[in-house]
């Protein structure tokens, strides 16, 4: 395969980790020292993301990972990344290209202009141009002004944010004295999502009911 132009992703609340994407490998390489790299195989996998302990001085993860960390040591971070596919989407598609996932007869839910297959099978939101940015729905947050289960969603990133980064967004807000969010983050009820699935469920349900009929619609 021909080389291509890798993405850059900024290891959260870190000033100088910089690390380019490369989701066909698995990898994240070094910026500044391309044999410098971290493998998916280094991190804890979870459902919906990764986890490491960035170790500063090395520009990598911790020898022994979580082995003896002190979060008070300044020369470690906890770091959460998402799926490598969701911040290379020339990866991701040159990937589903020879592996393409198979979304026939799902659901199209709009989530603030975004639109996602629901899969209810695992209970979870894909975005229909990238498929491996998801929403799990078991992810609850709560608003933090009415205290309702949902999530909130970066429409300018198409990602729902962790709990961090909402901890990061209320914080800002409360130090500019601001008591609405950032334009380009919405909070998503669960109760809200629900009901739109089950009413366009619904709806399909009722016209292929028709069809069967032979009537017009």
């Amino acid at each position: 395969m021909a080389e291509r132009e890798l993405p850059v992703l900024k290891l959260h609340g870190l000033a100088d980790a910089d690390f380019f994407v490369d989701a066909l490998n698995d990898v994240l390489i070094d910026t500044k020292n391309a044999s410098n790299q971290i493998h998916l195989l280094d991190m804890m996998l979870f459902e919906d993301h990764y986890e490491f302990i960035y170790d500063k001085n090395l520009r990598n993860v911790k020898e022994d990972n979580w082995g003896g960390y002190d979060k008070d040591d300044d020369r470690y971070a906890a770091i959460w990344i998402r799926p490598l596919e969701v911040y290379d989407i020339v990866g991701s598609k040159l990937y589903l290209e020879q592996h393409p996932l198979r979304v026939e007869g799902l659901q199209v839910i709009s989530i603030k202009g975004i639109d996602y297959f629901w899969d209810d099978t695992t209970a979870q939101f894909m975005e229909c141009e990238n498929p491996f940015n998801r929403i799990h729905k078991s992810d609850t947050l709560y608003s933090f002004k009415t205290g309702e289960p949902g999530f909130y969603i970066d429409t300018d990133r198409k990602l729902p944010l962790y709990p961090h980064e909402l901890a990061d967004t209320i914080k800002m807000m409360r130090e500019r004295k601001e008591t609405e969010l950032p334009s380009h983050i919405h909070f998503v009820s669960h109760h809200d999502l629900s009901k739109q699935i089950h009413k366009q469920k619904i709806g399909k349900s009722q016209s292929v009911t028709k069809k069967r009929n032979g009537r017009k619609l």
